[in-house]
Formats: C-alpha cells, structure tokens, sequence
C-alpha cells in the first residue's frame, strides 16, 4: 500500500509537457536561409538571407533610390560586390 502511494506522488502520471514553440527560434536563428531574398542586378543571383545579416548590410553603407527595381546599393551576398539590388520579404 505504500508503494502504491510513492508511485502516485513520484510519476509523471502519463502526462506530457507542452510542445515547444520552435517558430521564433526559427524565424531568428542565423541560418543561411531566410526570410529575406536579395536579387542582385550584377550576377544575377537570388540569395536569400536572414533578417540581421539583411540589416547588417544596410546600415554598413547603402543606397536608396525608391521608383527603381533594383532600387538598392549594397554588397550582394552571392558575388561581395556592392551592386543594384532588390530586396524581398518571402
């Protein structure tokens, strides 16, 4: 009878712990793909790249000049040359 109550106190009782959430983890990690695409006017090459190393980018040296479709000039991630380029959320 006291084992009964042992196993009572000290068991999981058969229940799971909540799923994670891997969303956010995934939405920010520092992955090479991501939720942003990069298609650069000089190579002609489609990166996709993450949200930091997009911002990282910017703020390094860019420029904006809006009406254009590649409207954007900064360091392509595929050829490291700075070129026009146009810049897409996924």
């Amino acid at each position: 009878m006291a084992d009964d109550g042992k196993r009572a106190l000290f068991s999981g009782g058969g229940k799971q712990p909540p799923p994670r959430d891997e969303g956010k983890r995934a939405r920010y990690s520092a992955d090479d793909g991501g939720p942003i695409k990069v298609d650069c006017a000089r190579c002609g090459v489609t990166s996709e790249i993450g949200i930091l190393d997009a911002l990282r980018r910017l703020l390094l040296f860019s420029l904006w000049i809006p009406g254009r479709t590649y409207s954007r000039r900064l360091e392509c991630p595929a050829c490291d040359q700075r070129s026009w380029v146009r810049i897409r959320l996924t």
